[in-house]
């Protein structure tokens, strides 16, 4: 995203919902609101091809976590403590 239209709020709002967007996550009105802007402003679709592009590579990736990892994980949340006790 280029912040130098950071201050043109249209843009700012689309790119503020453009991940829900991508997601299928956003509401019908969000949804017709993005698709609106991106159809009309080449900079932010531009951005948006750029996110589905990496959405779409990392996706195909399809590398399964770390077993490792998650033992550790699980771990570590062990040791925290809970949320209402005192440290």
């Amino acid at each position: 995203m280029r912040s130098w239209r950071s201050d043109r709020s249209p843009c700012r709002r689309a790119l503020r919902d453009l991940q829900t967007y991508l997601d299928g996550e956003a509401d019908r009105d969000t949804s017709w609101r993005v698709a609106r802007h991106l159809s009309r402003c080449e900079d932010c679709f531009g951005d948006a091809d750029t996110i589905r592009a990496i959405k779409d590579a990392v996706a195909r990736l399809r590398v399964a976590p770390d077993a490792g990892a998650l033992v550790r994980l699980r771990r570590l949340l062990d040791t925290l403590p809970e949320p209402d006790a005192a440290p």
